[in-house]
């Protein structure tokens, strides 16, 4: 159950990410942060997912 809620939330994390990276593509200190952001929503989904499926 942990798992599938780590895995919907590092989901939700990466797109937030993307989605906003993409919106302040013109400024590099926000596209700094936000490729951050969403490399960190990665991998909670995947590391939420390995262990949903394991």
């Amino acid at each position: 159950m942990i798992a599938a809620f780590m895995c919907a939330a590092g989901l939700l994390v990466l797109c937030a990410g993307l989605y906003y990276r993409r919106k302040e593509k013109d400024d590099a200190q926000s596209r700094k942060i936000y490729s951050g952001i969403a490399i960190a929503g990665a991998i909670l989904a995947l590391i939420g997912a390995a262990v949903w499926l394991a």
